[in-house]
């Protein structure tokens, strides 16, 4: 399934709106996940929270990325790249894959590992799902990929990495 739709007709929202919407997906706290991929045997990564699961079966996730990325540029239906969900203590890669630092910088200083077909994936993250681009659907300035999981790597313990309200977050249980 690969489909592209487009924005409806008010694809402009009103400033004032818009700044509205903005401060209000700041309160919207996410998981913090760095997805990777390839472009010509080129690591290509950045740090994501727009991402979600979409089914059991099959297995599938949802993976917003912005279409000037250089990794929305490199997936295509068919293509593979890894969503790696950030442990609490990952917080500085997660700074390190959003900055404007050049790809390949980024994936210095990391125990990176690699999938079969050369994905990168981070052993010690939450977890780290391999997925095939199963459907693309673009939408204003992000481009929404359907990613049909393959392999996937657990690791323990839980302590997942939240970015919410312009900072990252450690979760605590609730007693």
């Amino acid at each position: 399934m690969s489909e592209i739709a487009t924005p409806s007709a008010s694809a402009g929202a009103m400033p004032a709106l818009a700044d509205e919407f903005r401060l209000a997906m700041r309160r919207l706290a996410g998981g913090v996940c760095i997805i990777t991929g390839l472009a010509d045997g080129a690591r290509l990564g950045i740090t994501a929270t727009a991402v979600c699961s979409l089914s059991a079966d099959p297995p599938s996730l949802l993976v917003c990325i912005n279409q000037r990325s250089s990794l929305c540029a490199a997936l295509a239906p068919g293509r593979t790249f890894c969503i790696n969900v950030l442990n609490g203590d990952q917080a500085d890669i997660a700074s390190t894959f959003g900055s404007s630092r050049a790809q390949a910088e980024r994936f210095l200083g990391n125990d990176w590992r690699c999938f079969d077909d050369g994905i990168p994936y981070l052993p010690d993250a939450q977890c780290s799902i391999r997925c095939c681009v199963d459907g693309m659907i673009d939408y204003g300035s992000h481009r929404i990929f359907i990613g049909k999981a393959g392999a996937i790597r657990i690791s323990d313990p839980f302590h997942p990495l939240v970015y919410g309200n312009g900072a990252y977050h450690h979760l605590h249980p609730v007693t």
